[in-house]
């Protein structure tokens, strides 16, 4: 409202209204760089309970897919751990390391957190750190992350455990907030015209006025 006001007031008094800038915030949005889901590994049978497994997948360079995964450039999610907290509140954590482009599996394409399936988890947390902050998308444009923190909770979709082959989470970044202000010398204009900007506008709706009686 008043960005518009003293855009009018400028336009009214014959001023380029380009001296003029507020300072602009642009609101934060999201890119997906990967997921995490709870999945069958082995089904339960034969007197087995099965094994479960906690499947991860950074999804950027190579393995991006847009448009829900657009990142082109490959990324890295460095010194990444998951915590993983039972029925019981007991927790098991897992140093995962680095993880590159691609899929959590080890030589053999086998996921490397595993549960036995029967086991319960209340949810599972996974953290990691960004590198880089910048990069490409899909689109050509290029995506700044507001942080080098990743930290994503897997909870239940329903009920209060996790559910498997259901509860999935996807990991975003968010992007920075470019704040925009005007150059201290502008500004100092700006605040050094108005004064007489308002005393002209005010001649001119006189001068209307005038003009107007005299018809």
């Amino acid at each position: 409202m008043i960005a518009d006001s003293l855009s009018r007031l400028f336009r009214s008094a014959g001023c380029c209204s380009a001296f003029f800038l507020l300072a602009i915030t642009v609101h934060a949005s999201t890119v997906l760089v990967g997921a995490l889901s709870y999945d069958t590994f082995v089904p339960a049978g034969g007197g087995s309970p099965g094994i479960d497994a906690l499947d991860l997948a950074n999804l950027t360079g190579a393995y991006s897919l847009p448009p829900d995964f657009p990142v082109t450039d490959a990324l890295t999610f460095q010194d990444a751990i998951l915590t993983v907290t039972l029925s019981n509140l007991t927790q098991q954590v897992f140093d995962l390391g680095n993880i590159a482009p691609g899929f959590l599996v080890d030589i053999g394409g086998n996921p490397i957190v595993q549960v036995p399936g029967n086991e319960i988890l209340d949810s599972a947390e996974f953290t990691a750190i960004l590198s880089p902050l910048t990069f490409a998308l899909s689109g050509g444009t290029i995506f700044t992350a507001n942080s080098t923190v990743i930290d994503v909770l897997l909870l239940p979709s329903t009920g209060s455990t996790l559910t498997v082959d259901v509860d999935q989470a996807t990991i975003g970044v968010s992007a920075a907030t470019v704040q925009v202000t005007p150059e201290p010398s502008s500004f100092v204009l700006v605040l050094a015209v108005l004064p007489w900007l308002a005393w002209n506008w005010r001649r001119r709706r006189i001068a209307g006025a005038r003009d107007w009686r005299q018809k």
